[in-house]
């Protein structure tokens, strides 16, 4: 199974190509390629990897991540009449844009670019009108993409305190080939079995490696234990779950998350998120107010 490098589809512009992807085809590999990526979710929920990074992604969230660093969208699991993922994504050659881009009056853009080239998203509440050019973008041919894209990354540029960066301090190239086959299922398995027991040894032979071997192959390439990951797709996949079913209570979505009490839930979730479940439920319903009144 070929993961990383990935290679996208021919355009008759090689500057900029522009895919929409849905739920029966998304791609939920680690992969990577040599292009920038800017995406915007048009229509459901998941999980996102960027090197060691993983959260929660939405409709709305707007990301960009950076040429050559591995990334992988993974899909919630959708139910009957529950809708899955559509994505708009917008690949951008810098080296050809870099050409275009020469002259002075861009020095702001080439500057926006090296400084998101680890990933960053953008804010929600600030993301309108970055929604609707990059909707444009995706119903136009290739000369008028090109500066619309341009465009587009003049207004990302225009404040860079509206983007969250996605780094971690890991570098981008730290995934060979194989490291990405190899990852990509420990991420994978991760992600279906959070909610049971994962052992050492369970997850070492994923990984085809001695328990002791995977140990340090997993901190060298994530600079985390595993513990410490499997915990952060706990707590992403309780963040869903807090949000979604309001019936529950707090200590049910910690045993359905896999956590063995509701007080170890609740230092977890506040050491990966800043803040307790309850204050995290709180902030979303004086969000939801504003939004929708």
């Amino acid at each position: 199974m070929k993961v990383v490098p990935f290679t996208l589809r021919a355009s008759e512009n090689t500057t900029v190509i522009v895919e929409e992807e849905k739920s029966t085809n998304f791609y939920c590999q680690l992969h990577r390629h040599k292009e920038l990526q800017i995406s915007m979710i048009v229509e459901g929920e998941g999980t996102l990897f960027t090197g060691n990074y993983m959260q929660r992604f939405r409709a709305g969230d707007i990301y960009i991540i950076g040429e050559d660093q591995p990334h992988m969208l993974k899909r919630d699991e959708t139910c009957f009449g529950m809708p899955g993922v559509q994505t708009i994504h917008i690949y951008v050659d810098t080296s050809i844009l870099l050409q275009l881009t020469a002259i002075s009056e861009f020095n702001h853009i080439r500057t926006f670019l090296k400084n998101a080239s680890s990933g960053v998203q953008m804010f929600m509440d600030i993301n309108g009108k970055a929604f609707e050019k990059i909707l444009l973008i995706s119903k136009l041919r290739a000369f008028e993409q090109i500066m619309e894209v341009i465009g587009l990354l003049n207004f990302f540029s225009q404040d860079e305190t509206n983007w969250r960066s996605l780094s971690s301090g890991l570098s981008k190239y730290a995934f060979s080939e194989s490291d990405g086959v190899r990852m990509t299922r420990i991420y994978k398995y991760t992600v279906q079995h959070y909610q049971n027991t994962i052992s050492l040894e369970e997850i070492s032979s994923v990984a085809s490696m001695t328990p002791s071997a995977f140990c340090k192959y997993f901190r060298k390439h994530t600079r985390k234990t595993y513990i410490a990951f499997l915990n952060e797709v706990r707590i992403n996949e309780a963040c869903k779950k807090l949000l979604e079913y309001h019936s529950e209570s707090i200590s049910s979505v910690a045993y359905d998350c896999g956590f063995n009490s509701a007080i170890t839930f609740n230092r977890v979730f506040k050491r990966v998120t800043g803040k307790s479940p309850g204050e995290y439920i709180r902030e979303f319903k004086v969000q939801q107010k504003v939004q929708y009144g």
